[in-house]
């Protein structure tokens, strides 16, 4: 899911992209400014933010301050990883600490599984790089490129339309229907967000092996819950006919011609 907006912050998540938006209900955003990765996302927006105290050299805090000088508002698109690849951190490490008993076994807890902060360098090299080959440069704050290893996907990767979602360019059914804070306000929609359409992106990102997914396969999969064997007297399809009864994707791009 990706979702755009003020935020109230409290889960960690991997993957972190800054961009200028206009407003903040899930309308078309205007250019990204900043691509950026963080290992706790909470913790490294309150230092970009200077809600805590941090080097200056290693936040984006006076670029903040300098926009907010001169504009009202500042979006902030997160793309999100797998609790499965979560990144190594502090809290995490608390977390099994309390739970394991044995500190000397801490090791083998998924939390310090390295393919999670790896993927996330990887894919924050890539989008920057992509950024720079759309526009001839990298984003406004992006003083230097990313991983060398995500650059070299650039080209052959399909980043360049995880860019058009980050910034909210045009709407797509890839992001949450509502911005970060009007979730946090909406426990119905947030049950949407979190069950079927989550389902249902996830189950196109993973079946899109020959072209890239689009807004109608995500309708279609929902739709397709109805006759699936798999999902009978699980509840799901009841869900997503609550959803499209609610208008909850009314106007959704890729619903209107399988209406």
């Amino acid at each position: 899911m990706l979702a755009a907006g003020h935020v109230r912050l409290g889960k960690r998540r991997n993957l972190r992209i800054l961009d200028a938006s206009p407003n903040f209900d899930g309308l078309p955003g205007s250019r990204l400014l900043y691509i950026g990765l963080a290992r706790d996302l909470s913790q490294r927006f309150a230092q970009h933010t200077g809600l805590v105290s941090f080097p200056e050299a290693g936040c984006k805090r006076r670029h903040i301050e300098r926009w907010f000088a001169e504009n009202p508002t500042l979006g902030l698109s997160c793309f999100v990883q797998s609790t499965l690849a979560q990144v190594d951190t502090h809290r995490e490490r608390d977390r099994y600490r309390r739970i394991a008993h044995d500190e000397e076994d801490l090791k083998n807890f998924a939390s310090h599984d390295p393919s999670g902060l790896e993927s996330a360098v990887i894919i924050e090299g890539q989008l920057i790089e992509t950024y720079r080959l759309l526009h001839r440069m990298r984003p406004p704050w992006n003083k230097v490129g990313g991983s060398v290893a995500g650059a070299a996907r650039a080209k052959d990767g399909t980043a360049d339309g995880l860019l058009l979602l980050l910034d909210r360019t045009r709407d797509s059914l890839f992001h949450a229907r509502r911005s970060v804070r009007a979730l946090s306000d909406d426990w119905m929609a947030t049950a949407f967000e979190a069950g079927p359409l989550h389902w249902a992106r996830m189950e196109v990102v993973i079946n899109a092996w020959e072209r890239r997914a689009t807004d109608s396969d995500i309708y279609k999969t929902l739709l397709s819950a109805k006759t699936n064997p798999d999902y009978r007297e699980t509840g799901l399809w009841e869900q997503i006919e609550h959803m499209l009864r609610s208008g909850y994707l009314d106007g959704a791009p890729g619903t209107q011609s399988l209406s």
